[in-house]
Parts: C-alpha cells; sequence; structure tokens
C-alpha cells in the first residue's frame, strides 16, 4: 500500500514585495498543495499579487518580531509539512522527489540550502543551510530576530535536503540599500535586546550578537562594536563564536580597533575556525595596519583564495584584498590585471562599482577591458551603482559600455539621470544618441534647457540644437533667454550657437 500522501503548505510572512513576490510564488507552486501569504501592512502591489496567484492572502500586522509573525502565519496553515519561504527567495529543485520523500521520512525538519547572491543574478553567494521544511503540528518559531526554528515539547531530528535549494537576493548590495534591511534588522534586534534585559535574563549574548550584526548591516560599525563588547565570549560555544567574530573583527575593523580584531582574531582560532579563513582575517589587519606588502604574502599563501570556506557558512573569496594591497602598494598596471581577471571570470566581489570605475580608470584602457569582460548578470547592476557618482566616473564607463554596444538602453537611462552635471558637449553626444536608439524621452538637452538651475549658456546652448534638429516647440523656453542676454555677452552667445546649430545662428544675425 503506498503511504497517504502529505499536505504541504508554502507559507510567507511579507511587505511590500510587489518586485519578487510573484516569481517566488511561481517557483513554488509545484512544491506545495495551498499557499499562505501573512501580509505585516503592503503598501505596494503585494497584496494584488498574491491575490492573482490564487493564494490565501491574511491582512496581519507587524509588531517588531519576525518569529512572532511567521507564528501567526503558520495558525493559517493547513498543510502536515510546511516550506517556509521569503518574497526574495526562489525555490528551485525536484518537487516530485520531494514530495514522495515527506510521505515517509521519520524526521521533523529538512535544512535547505539558502543561496544569497551579492549581486542580482551574478550567480555568486554565501551559502547556508536552514530550516525551511518542517513539521507543522512538531516545530514552532522562536526569536525577534534571526529567528530559530524549535521543537514545541523539545528536540526536533533534522537532516539535510538536496532536494530543494532557495535562490535568495535579499542580501544583494543594491536591495540592501533599497529596502534598508539593516535599518530594519536593527530596530528589531535592539528591541529584543531591551526586553531581554527587562525580563532580567542573564545570558544575553545572542541578543547582543543578533543586535551587533543588524548594526554592521546598517552601516553602523560603532555601534556593533560596542555590543560585541559587551559580550561573553566565554560563554559562546564553538558554533555561535565563530559567527560573532567574523562580524566582530569587521566591526573592529571598521572602528580602527585593530587591537580588540586580533583578540577577536585569537578567538576564532580557539573555536576551531579553519587555518586558511584565520590567515585570510590576519591578512585583513596587516592590510588595514599600512602594511600592504605582508598582506599580499598572507593572501598569496592561502591555497584557494576564491572559495574560502568557514566552518559556519560558505565565505567566497577574499581576493578583492588581495587586489587591495597591490593598489596599495601602487601597483596599478597588475592590479588592474587581477581586478577584471576576478570580476570578469564571475568570482563573488564586494567592491562597490563605483570604487572599481575610479581605480581602473588610473590605468590606461583599463575601464574599457572591464566593459568588455563584465558578466552579463552585472551589467545592469553596475550601471544602476554608478548613476548616483560624478559624472565624470559614469561617463567613462558608460562611453565604455556604449563602444561595447552592451546594455544600451540602460546606460542611456543613467545618462539621463545625469543631466544636470553634464557639460554641454556630452549633452549632446548623449542626446544624439538617445534619438538614434527612439528614446528621445531620455534626452539631456531637454532637461538642461527647461531647468532655471543650469547656467545660461548650457541651456541656450541645448535649446539651439534642439531648433537645429526640428524640435521647434523649444523656442518656447530659447527665446525668452535670448532676451535676456546683454548685448556686451551678445558677440560670444552667437559664436558658441554658430559653433553648434548654425542654420539657427543665421536667423539671429541682422539681415
Amino acid at each position: 500500500m503506498n503511504p497517504v500522501p502529505a499536505f504541504i503548505s508554502g507559507c510567507y510572512i511579507v511587505k511590500d514585495e510587489e518586485e519578487l513576490l510573484g516569481k517566488s510564488l511561481e517557483a513554488l507552486r509545484p512544491f506545495v498543495d495551498e499557499i499562505v501569504v501573512y501580509d505585516t501592512g503592503s503598501t505596494d502591489g503585494t497584496l494584488d499579487i498574491a491575490a492573482r496567484h490564487g493564494v490565501r492572502v491574511v491582512r496581519g500586522y507587524w509588531d517588531d518580531d519576525f518569529g512572532a509573525a511567521r507564528n501567526r502565519a503558520l495558525g493559517h496553515c493547513a498543510g502536515d509539512w510546511i516550506i517556509s519561504v521569503d518574497a526574495d527567495e526562489i525555490p528551485v529543485g525536484d518537487a516530485r522527489a520531494l514530495r514522495r520523500y515527506l510521505r515517509t521520512t521519520p524526521v521533523d525538519v529538512l535544512m535547505v540550502v539558502q543561496a544569497s547572491e551579492d549581486w542580482d543574478g551574478s550567480g555568486n553567494s554565501v551559502q547556508i543551510r536552514a530550516p525551511r521544511i518542517f513539521r507543522r503540528s512538531h516545530c514552532r518559531w522562536q526569536g525577534a530576530l534571526h529567528e530559530q526554528l524549535i521543537g514545541r515539547w523539545g528536540g526536533v531530528d533534522a537532516e539535510n535536503t538536496t532536494m530543494m535549494r532557495l535562490q535568495h537576493a535579499g542580501y544583494t548590495v543594491l536591495r540592501r540599500q533599497e529596502r534598508d534591511k539593516g535599518g530594519r534588522n536593527l530596530k528589531v534586534a535592539e528591541r529584543a535586546l531591551l526586553d531581554a534585559r527587562g525580563e532580567g535574563l542573564r545570558d544575553l549574548n545572542i541578543y547582543l550578537i543578533n543586535a551587533a550584526r543588524s548594526a554592521i548591516e546598517a552601516g553602523d560599525n560603532q555601534r556593533a562594536f560596542e555590543l560585541f563588547g559587551q559580550v561573553d565570549r566565554s560563554g559562546l560555544d564553538a558554533a555561535l563564536g565563530i559567527v560573532a567574530a567574523h562580524a566582530a573583527i569587521a566591526a573592529a575593523i571598521g572602528v580602527e580597533r585593530l587591537d580588540v580584531a586580533q583578540v577577536w582574531l585569537e578567538a576564532l582560532r580557539a573555536w576551531g575556525e579553519f587555518p586558511s579563513v584565520c590567515q585570510a582575517f590576519e591578512g585583513c589587519l596587516a592590510l588595514f595596519a599600512g602594511e600592504p606588502v605582508a598582506a599580499e604574502l598572507l593572501f598569496r599563501g592561502i591555497e584557494d583564495l576564491d572559495n574560502l570556506v568557514s566552518r559556519a557558512f560558505a565565505i567566497g573569496s577574499y581576493r578583492d584584498y588581495l587586489i587591495d594591497a597591490l593598489w596599495e602598494q601602487g601597483r596599478l598596471e597588475e592590479a588592474a590585471d587581477m581586478l577584471i581577471e576576478h570580476i570578469g571570470s564571475g568570482q563573488r566581489s564586494m567592491v562597490p562599482p563605483v570604487v572599481n570605475v575610479v581605480r581602473l580608470a588610473r590605468v590606461d584602457g583599463a575601464v574599457e577591458r572591464l566593459a568588455r569582460r563584465l558578466p552579463e548578470a552585472l551589467l545592469v547592476p553596475y550601471v544602476g551603482q554608478l548613476r548616483p557618482a560624478a559624472w565624470t566616473v559614469g561617463d567613462s564607463f558608460y562611453e565604455a559600455l556604449w563602444q561595447a554596444d552592451r546594455v544600451r538602453t540602460a546606460v542611456l537611462a543613467a545618462v539621463s539621470e545625469q543631466w544636470l552635471m553634464l557639460p554641454f558637449e556630452r549633452a549632446l553626444v548623449w542626446s544624439l544618441r538617445s534619438r538614434e536608439a527612439g528614446l528621445a524621452e531620455l534626452c539631456p538637452l531637454r532637461r538642461i534647457l527647461a531647468s532655471p538651475d543650469c547656467e545660461a549658456m548650457r541651456r541656450l546652448l541645448s535649446g539651439a540644437v534642439l531648433v537645429e534638429i526640428g524640435e521647434q516647440d523649444a523656442l518656447n523656453v530659447l527665446e525668452p533667454l535670448l532676451d535676456e542676454v546683454s548685448d556686451e555677452d551678445t558677440p560670444d552667445v552667437l559664436a558658441r550657437l554658430q559653433e553648434v546649430a548654425p542654420q539657427f545662428a543665421s536667423t539671429l544675425l541682422p539681415e
């Protein structure tokens, strides 16, 4: 007799996830029999997207407690088994095999690989295992932040599975900035720490560590350093100690307390972290201590610098720091070659695109080489990251991408947002390219002409070119500007107009 099929519920807690929720729901559907979406206060199109996918939508609330929200969501699920998924995760794997396995397995929890990308779609990721498939009647969530799955009446039996994998994009550089994930988590963690102190709990380590890690994610190294200073290292087991030490060393380096970072590094060794990882941290300390030669030797002594694995999680590459050591020594061409090869081959990198482009601009032809080698998945993220940069930084990279005929629409969109900073000559080039691409609405010249914040000469030249190419409506703004030109400045203005719009300039000359 065949075992009775298990009824499986997919379970989400969401808020303002319209960008990614639809893809996640579609990917989860083959694995489950129902999907419950517990919403904690969305103001975008999240609820409409969920409804269109035919899932059960629960209008819930948010109380700064992830564990409590997940448990409330569980209360609306009917499944024997739960698959807990976040909106920014895409489930992949063998749905039929998983369903068959859940019919007969005696375990309570399956640990699923969660791969967190550094760049949207790049394929580079930090991997951890998380308890995401579990028996509803045996488990519940605990913890306001970095919530843990625990047994309702004691321990649970867990094992790893390869039948499902979660591709997680929640911690990409772009989404960190867009969603202020660090700030949100820090608020939750600080509240949990305050509550724990109010309850008189003696062991605050987990609350301190969660808050400190969230502070790092929010960019507040000083707060993280203060919180780690309150951690009782003697009360940490090896697993939690290793996780804490990684973050504590980063925070100490961030506030230039290398002495404290060294203390945590020694603790990391004592907890049994792999020697290669400890050597990488030692290289980082040498680099930040102003000893790039020593740092280089340490990094080059690591057998597989691009695929470091901690005892707690997959770290990825430390080659960024070796490249930093080369830059610091003034070995520019060698550093540029290594950087381009590193990124071009699809290896993980956490250095902001702006920093990479500025550095490569110091080496002839290096920006152009990067534009040709950059993986397809990183092209749009790189373009987007350069938008807020000075036009001189972005323009060189955008020009290189244009010449390489790569993501031209994205380049034009980015340039159109830099119109206020662009010199007239570059605005003219990009405006003509926008029109050639059929995207006249992205024309920088029109924005310059319409903006009273731009200098008068730039506006005059922009308007004259627009009229020259047949856009007569530009005269509505251009003519009042011409009336404001003084007799003293008229010869210079006419001379410039004749250079860029000779036919229009001829209409301004006296008969």
